[in-house]
């Protein structure tokens, strides 16, 4: 695939200097394009789950959850913990909460006729998003690539939000909570927190609530701060100066 651009004669920003660069075009940029299995995790309706590595189950507890938690080699942190309320006879998924490194965004629709999308930390980074589409959907897009996609749901009396997760490779085997372990086993998704197997699925699911100072919902000042770093985002073999060509790794889903 060759990536080539044109500098519009058209200066729409008044720019004084724009006129050096009119109708400038910029020589052809090869992009080798690797595909990667990517991650992707769900809980919906009332509400079920589908893990990274596709095992399926339904929980009906109401409380705080750690849906996902995981860190990289390479200094990243995540954790997206989610809030159930009941809903009708069932429970259902009301908020959700995503810390990645020092970003934290919380998306809170309890109770409630519209969303309320609170960064209560800090700044975002740079390259860390927050997108509306439609006015019922909504996507986290991170800087180091995580995604988060809600989608708002009203039913009667009843707010209720269906959540899903799409991880970069960095996170592949580093991940552990309700939507499993990230490792392209299926067998291991039902681990503790202590990183043993749960014996049944009650103990399972009572290990990932959230406990004490570490609900990202309630406890998000106190929760520590840890180092950014660059992601890297590509490693190119040996010695490219002479050679234009840029080694992409692209994660790809229908609808995005």
């Amino acid at each position: 695939m060759a990536i080539q651009t044109y500098v519009s004669p058209t200066n729409s920003l008044g720019n004084e200097y724009f006129e050096i660069f009119m109708g400038y075009v910029v020589d052809p940029i090869r992009v080798s394009v690797v595909n990667v299995d990517h991650k992707y995790c769900s809980s919906y309706s009332d509400p079920h789950y589908r893990t990274f590595d596709r095992s399926y189950y339904s929980m009906m507890h109401h409380d705080y959850f750690v849906l996902v938690r995981g860190n990289t080699k390479k200094g990243g942190r995540l954790e997206i913990q989610t809030a159930t309320s009941i809903c009708s006879d069932v429970s259902c998924n009301c908020a959700v909460a995503i810390l990645e490194q020092n970003d934290l965004v919380i998306i809170d629709f309890c109770q409630r006729t519209t969303p309320r999308i609170t960064v209560p930390r800090r700044k975002l980074s740079s390259g860390t998003v927050i997108h509306e589409q439609y006015g019922y959907r909504y996507y986290v897009y991170t800087h180091t690539g995580v995604l988060l996609e809600v989608t708002l749901h009203s039913r009667g009396d009843y707010s209720y939000m269906d959540i899903s997760v799409l991880l970069p490779s960095d996170y592949h085997n580093n991940t552990m909570a309700l939507c499993g372990t990230a490792s392209d086993d299926h067998s291991d998704d039902f681990t503790k927190r202590d990183g043993t197997p749960a014996q049944s699925f009650e103990e399972f699911v009572d290990s990932w609530r959230v406990q004490e100072g570490e609900n990202l919902f309630i406890d998000h000042a106190s929760i520590p701060e840890v180092p950014d770093y660059d992601k890297v985002y590509c490693n190119c073999p040996g010695d490219v100066s002479d050679d234009p060509t840029i080694f992409v790794t692209l994660a790809w889903r229908r609808g995005l």
